[in-house]
Formats: C-alpha cells, structure tokens, sequence
C-alpha cells in the first residue's frame, strides 16, 4: 500500500473519532468538554460551570508546574553534584 492510500486511511479515522468526540462533548455537557489526565476525577463531580471549570484547570496547571519545578531542581543538582 502506497503511503498516499495510508495517510488517506488515518485521516478517514481521525475524523470519525473527532465526530465521536464531538457527539460525546455535546451529550456530556459541561463534563465532557474538555478530557485531561484528571477527567475520570471531573466526571465524578463534574463542574457546574465555567467558573468552576477554570478553577479547576489552573488547579491542575499549578500542579503540573510545581512538578516540573522540583524536576529542574533535582537536574540542576545533579548538575552541580557532577561538576564539583
């Protein structure tokens, strides 16, 4: 199979899961409209508006930054550990 009949192919299925996607998002409301790490967590209590919903987004980008601060702490010294 030429590569051009493959690319046809996978886009062919991206598009069916984006319908899919969308189909769920507009059954689900607010708790489908946006899927993450922590939707499972979300769907359990699902936010009941939009207000609520960026709270909990710039909880998780909170999260994710102090996560990748201590990542850049630990590299840094054991940057430091090695030069020394």
């Amino acid at each position: 199979m030429d590569h051009h009949r493959l690319l046809k192919k996978i886009n062919e299925s991206d598009r069916v899961q984006d319908k899919e996607q969308a189909k769920k998002r507009a059954e689900g409301g607010l708790a489908g409209a946006f899927k993450d790490n922590n939707y499972r967590e979300r769907n359990r209590n699902p936010p009941k508006s939009f207000k609520e919903l960026y709270q909990l987004q710039n909880k998780q980008l909170q999260k994710k930054q102090v996560v990748q601060e201590r990542a850049d702490k630990r590299w840094y010294n054991r940057f430091l550990s090695r030069e020394s």
